[in-house]
């Protein structure tokens, strides 16, 4: 190989190095992110009766956020936060009631179908 060949490869392997090192970081900055937003989803969904309601139906609620996809939680969220019948749902929780009477829950449907 002639010497503008060697600096080409050179040249080409840096390249390379600096692009595979770009996407190491790329791929472990989306994972952090992906992490704080499952953290982020997890404190929003502790702070609301459809955590409770998981656990009733013998859901782990780690394992929830993390096999379901983030819209999905996301939207969940959103019902049970903004739901007109949170008071229902507070005082089934309190009664004991069974995981099936909470048909009344807009998440209802979502919460019972398999992943």
């Amino acid at each position: 190989m002639d010497q503008v060949s060697l600096a080409m490869a050179g040249i080409m392997g840096m390249l390379l190095a600096v692009t595979a090192g770009g996407l190491i970081r790329g791929i472990a900055a989306n994972l952090s992110q992906g992490q704080q937003v499952r953290r982020d989803l997890g404190e929003r969904l502790g702070r609301l009766p459809l955590v409770r309601v998981l656990r009733l139906r013998g859901a782990d609620p780690t394992g929830y956020l993390h096999q379901r996809p983030v819209h999905e939680i996301e939207r969940q969220l959103r019902v049970c936060a903004g739901c007109s019948a949170v008071h229902r749902c507070e005082r089934a929780l309190r009664q004991g009631a069974a995981a099936d009477e909470f048909r009344f829950c807009p998440n209802y449907r979502a919460l019972t179908s398999p992943d």
